[in-house]
């Protein structure tokens, strides 16, 4: 079971940010080694202590080591062993497939010049990173490269979180694979948001992408809007804001690198659901992707409750009729929307998570009520 406390960390990681509250419910609070549990979160015994070289804190609050390029966590817990299925012999995830990035072409776009974080953690400056414009669906994946170096940016003294924010835009919807690979070090991750005013339905929309196993973040993004999102690359330890300090190479090691690759895929045909009187459940698992349902039930309204079976996991919905995006909805617990459909309408929703730790596919269950307009 997640400790709460990694969930919290979370959520103050997410409202730093970009100012969208989530959190985790209430559940079991089982702590790890050398952890006490202190009103519902995992505190280590003695308060709080940073890990040490080659660890971070894990899911349970405890120092769990850092898996770099080609292996994974031993199921023992004693450290680090070959992963076969992971990029090896100073290769990177590019998509789906182990790519040596000297090869002449291999990189897209280089980030461009410091300071580079738009104010996204609080990093200062007037200019993103860089600026992508996605391809055709199909089209090779857009491959990003840059390095993480922490810089005293507030002038306070104490070295801050380097963060890199790419602009993203889309002239439609889309549903982008995205793959955060890190090198030397680095455990790769991302938050992606809407760049759109307050006010506007995509707001609020944030998507986390992080790993607290191996230093590879990999996640679909439904982008449910044309426009432009921000994407602001960051060693995940940095995003999960859990007390360590800024992470950056150590002195006379090469410098923390990162490559990131876009790779725009087709939208999948939404599963069918048939509404009926009561409640219609539907039930299914995510791991890193993206779920879509459609109905067309006539005139009324449209009840929806999501529940993700996650201690760490959050879930979120997208109202996507007719192919068109109206609203979007999120939440740490149980997400809930309304649609008023129309006969002749296809109300197709997105089921997705805002943050999940990559450990399991996350099970959920989405409930809907259909209340037909009277007659």
């Amino acid at each position: 079971m997640r400790s709460r406390r990694w969930c919290l960390a979370i959520a103050a990681a997410i409202t730093t940010l970009g100012s969208l509250g989530i959190g985790c419910g209430d559940n079991s609070k089982t702590c790890g080694e050398g952890t006490t549990d202190e009103d519902g979160v995992c505190t280590r015994v003695g308060g709080e202590t940073t890990c040490g070289p080659g660890t971070m804190a894990g899911p349970d609050a405890a120092c769990v080591p850092i898996c770099t390029d080609g292996t994974q966590p031993d199921p023992g817990g004693l450290g680090c062993v070959i992963d076969p299925g992971a990029c090896q012999d100073g290769t990177v995830l590019v998509g789906d497939a182990c790519i040596d990035p000297a090869i002449p072409g291999t990189i897209d776009l280089e980030e461009g010049a410091e300071p580079n974080g738009l104010g996204i953690g609080g990093e200062p400056s007037l200019a993103p990173a860089g600026q992508v414009t996605l391809g055709a669906i199909g089209s090779p994946a857009f491959v990003l490269h840059g390095r993480i170096v922490p810089t005293d940016h507030d002038a306070d003294g104490l070295v801050d979180a380097d963060l890199d924010t790419y602009l993203v835009t889309t002239t439609g919807p889309a549903l982008v694979h995205v793959t955060a690979d890190g090198m030397h070090g680095l455990v790769g991750g991302f938050v992606a948001a809407a760049q759109v005013a307050p006010g506007d339905p995509l707001a609020a929309f944030r998507r986390l992408g992080v790993t607290v196993h191996g230093d590879t973040a990999t996640r679909d993004l439904f982008l449910p809007a044309a426009g432009t999102y921000t994407l602001a690359i960051a060693d995940t330890r940095s995003l999960l804001a859990v007390g360590t300090p800024a992470v950056g190479a150590a002195a006379g090691q090469p410098p923390l690198e990162y490559y990131i690759s876009l790779a725009r895929v087709a939208l999948p045909t939404p599963t069918a659901v048939t509404l009926g009187g009561g409640d219609t459940i539907v039930t299914g698992t995510l791991a890193g992707d993206v779920a879509f349902y459609a109905a067309s039930p006539g005139t009324g309204g449209l009840h929806l409750d999501l529940d993700l079976a996650s201690s760490f996991a959050s879930g979120s919905l997208v109202d996507f009729t007719n192919g068109v995006f109206r609203q979007y909805a999120a939440a740490p617990d149980i997400t809930t929307m309304d649609l008023a459909i129309t006969t002749g309408d296809q109300a197709i929703l997105a089921v997705d998570t805002v943050l999940d730790d990559q450990f399991d596919p996350v099970a959920f269950t989405l409930t809907l009520r259909w209340l037909p307009a009277a007659r």
